[in-house]
C-alpha cells in the first residue's frame, strides 16, 4: 500500500523497539532444525528483573542498566501480514522447551549488539486542531486535524510533514492497538468520553488538548514511537488508513494477539487451579503488589485532591459573579447621590468589576493550569495500573501453565505404570502433550520476563516524571495564587487612595466647632 509505510522499510537506520509481543521468524537453519518449520518465535533478553526498592511512601524501582541487548527489532504489522503465527498449542519443538528458549535469547542478544541507542533518533512534532462538527443529530461527531513533523530516518536534517484528520475512536483504536502490541509499557491515557454537552465549545477544546497529549507523550516514549500503528495513524490518507485497519481485525480472527492469547490462556485458572496448591509468591512479586497498594492510595488523594480544587474553582467563579452583582448594585447606589459619596461608590462599582473579570480569569487559569492537569494525573495513574495488569496476566497465565504441565505429567506416569501393547499409542500422545505443556510454560516464563523487565523500567520512569510534574504544578499553582492575590490588593488599594480623603462638607465642619480635639467623652453608667 503506497499510502502508508512499514515503520522496518529500514531496520538498520533507526533503534529497535522493546515490543514484548514482536515476534521475528526463524529462518536459519539452526532455528529450522530446533522447530522443524518457520514459525514466530518470541525473542527477549532473560536477564532476571532488577531487585525493586521501596521507601515509606513512593516505591522507588531500580531500573536495570538497559542496553540494546534488552530490545527486540520490530516487525511492522504490514510485513507481519503474511508470515505464520505461533500457535498457543502448536507442534512441540523436537528439543526441550529449554534449549528453544536458550536459542531464541542467544539469536536475539547477538542480533541486537549493534543497534544503536535509541535517544539517537529524533522525535516527531506532533499537533492537534481545528476540531470541526461533522454530520448532524445522534451519528454527529468532531474530527480534527493532526500534523505531524518527522524526521527522516535516512537524512535526519530533512523534515517530513504529513496532515491527516481524524476522529476520537481514531484515538481509541491507537490506544487499544498499542495496549495490545505492548504489554508491560504505560500507554498513555485518553480523555473520557460523556454524553451531555460533547459539542460544547468548552469540552470541544479541552479534548483537544487531551488528545494533542496523548499523541505528544507516545511520540515521546522510546518504544512506543516506532509503533508500525502509530506511524500509519501520523501518515495513512483515510481510505488507507481504514484498509490497515480492516487487515489487522481480519488478522486478528485467525490468529489472537500477543495479550489476547494471555487473557485467554489465563481466564481458565479459576476452574484449571480449583484446589490445587496456590502458587507462591516471589520477592519480585510482593513489590510489585506493594506498587499496586501504593498507586491505589496515590489514585485516592489525587482524586480528593481534584475534588476540592474543583470545589475552590467553583466558590472562585461565584466570587467572580458575586463581585460583578456587587458592582452594578454600588453603581446604581452611586447614581442616587450627586455628592462625593455618589463618586465613592461609583469608583467602588468599577473597581469590583474589574476584579470580576479578574476573578473569572482566574478561573481559566486555574482551570487549565491546575484542575486540568491533576484529573490528568489521575488518569497517568490508571494507565499505569493498568500496565500493571498486564504482568497479573501473565502471571497468572504462568500459573495455569505449570498446573497443567503438572497434570499431564501425572497422566502420563500413570499410563506408563499400566503398560501394555494397547496403551503404547496413548502414552505416546500423553507424552507429545507433556512437551507441548512444557513448551507453554516456558513461553509464559520467558512473557511473564519480558513483562517485569519492561515495567521496572517503566515504573522507574513513572516516578522520576512523577515527581517533577508535582513538584512543577505545585510551584505553578502557588504563583498563580501570588499574582492573582497582588492584583486583588492592587485594585483594593487603588479604590482606597481614591476615597480615604473625600470632600470636607459644610455641615461636617460646623459639627466641628462644638468638640475640641483634645476633648474626651466617657460612657454613660
Amino acid at each position: 500500500m503506497d499510502d502508508f509505510l512499514d515503520l522496518d522499510d529500514d531496520t538498520t537506520s533507526r533503534p529497535p523497539a522493546a515490543d514484548a509481543s514482536v515476534y521475528t521468524l526463524a529462518n536459519d537453519a539452526e532455528f529450522d532444525d530446533l522447530l522443524g518449520t518457520n514459525e514466530f518465535v518470541p525473542v527477549a533478553s532473560t536477564t532476571p528483573a532488577a531487585e525493586l526498592t521501596f521507601v515509606s511512601t513512593s516505591p522507588t524501582f531500580d531500573a536495570p542498566n538497559t542496553t540494546e541487548e534488552d530490545s527486540a527489532t520490530p516487525v511492522s504489522d504490514t510485513s507481519v501480514a503474511s508470515l505464520p503465527h505461533v500457535s498457543p498449542h502448536a507442534a512441540a519443538p523436537r528439543e526441550k522447551a529449554e534449549d528453544f528458549v536458550d536459542l531464541a535469547l542467544s539469536r536475539h542478544e547477538a542480533a541486537s549488539a549493534t543497534k544503536e541507542p535509541a535517544d539517537a533518533t529524533p522525535l516527531a512534532s506532533i499537533t492537534v486542531s481545528d476540531p470541526v462538527k461533522q454530520g448532524e443529530g445522534l451519528q454527529a461527531y468532531i474530527t480534527y486535524k493532526i500534523t505531524s513533523r518527522i524526521p527522516d530516518y535516512q537524512n535526519p536534517d530533512h523534515i517530513n510533514t504529513f496532515n491527516v484528520v481524524r476522529r476520537y475512536r481514531d484515538f481509541e483504536w491507537l490506544h487499544a492497538e498499542l495496549g495490545e502490541k505492548f504489554p508491560g509499557i504505560i500507554i498513555p491515557p485518553l480523555p473520557e468520553k460523556i454524553i451531555v454537552g460533547r459539542f460544547s465549545p468548552e469540552f470541544v477544546e479541552s479534548r483537544r488538548r487531551m488528545l494533542d497529549r496523548f499523541l505528544t507523550r507516545i511520540a515521546h516514549h522510546e518504544d512506543l514511537r516506532y509503533s508500525a500503528d502509530l506511524k500509519n495513524f501520523l501518515e495513512a490518507k483515510d481510505s488507507a488508513f481504514e484498509t490497515y485497519k480492516d487487515s489487522i481485525m481480519r488478522r486478528r480472527k485467525d490468529s489472537r494477539g500477543f495479550m489476547s492469547v494471555l487473557n485467554a490462556f489465563s481466564q481458565t485458572v479459576t476452574n484449571t487451579l480449583s484446589g490445587s496448591r496456590e502458587r507462591s509468591k516471589t520477592q519480585v512479586d510482593l513489590q510489585f503488589d506493594e506498587m499496586e497498594t501504593y498507586l491505589t492510595n496515590l489514585e485516592t488523594q489525587l482524586i480528593n485532591v481534584h475534588r476540592n480544587a474543583e470545589k475552590l474553582v467553583a466558590r472562585l467563579s461565584d466570587t467572580a459573579g458575586g463581585l460583578f452583582e456587587f458592582g452594578l448594585a454600588s453603581t446604581l447606589l452611586g447614581q442616587c447621590e450627586s455628592n462625593g459619596v455618589g463618586s465613592s461608590l461609583n469608583r467602588l462599582g468599577s473597581t469590583a468589576d474589574r476584579l470580576s473579570v479578574t476573578c473569572h480569569e482566574e478561573v481559566e487559569r486555574e482551570t487549565l493550569y491546575f484542575e486540568e492537569p491533576l484529573k490528568d494525573y489521575i488518569r497517568i495513574v490508571g494507565a499505569v495500573k493498568d500496565a500493571l495488569k498486564t504482568r497479573t496476566t501473565a502471571l497468572t497465565a504462568l500459573s495455569a501453565a505449570e498446573h497443567n504441565l503438572d497434570a499431564k505429567r501425572t497422566k502420563s506416569a500413570k499410563l506408563a505404570m499400566q503398560g501394555g501393547k494397547n496403551m503404547q499409542d496413548k502414552q505416546k500422545q500423553a507424552e507429545r502433550e507433556v512437551e507441548d505443556a512444557d513448551r507453554r510454560v516456558a513461553e509464559c516464563r520467558l512473557s511473564l520476563e519480558r513483562i517485569t523487565k519492561s515495567l521496572t523500567r517503566e515504573m522507574q520512569r513513572f516516578k522520576e516524571e512523577k515527581e517533577k510534574d508535582i513538584q512543577q504544578l505545585l510551584v505553578d499553582y502557588v504563583n498563580m495564587q501570588l499574582e492573582h492575590a497582588k492584583k486583588v490588593q492592587a485594585a483594593w488599594q487603588a479604590l482606597l487612595s481614591e476615597v480615604t480623603t473625600p470632600p470636607v462638607s459644610t455641615t461636617a465642619v460646623s459639627g466641628s466647632r462644638h468638640r475640641r480635639p483634645t476633648e474626651t467623652h466617657s460612657p454613660t453608667a
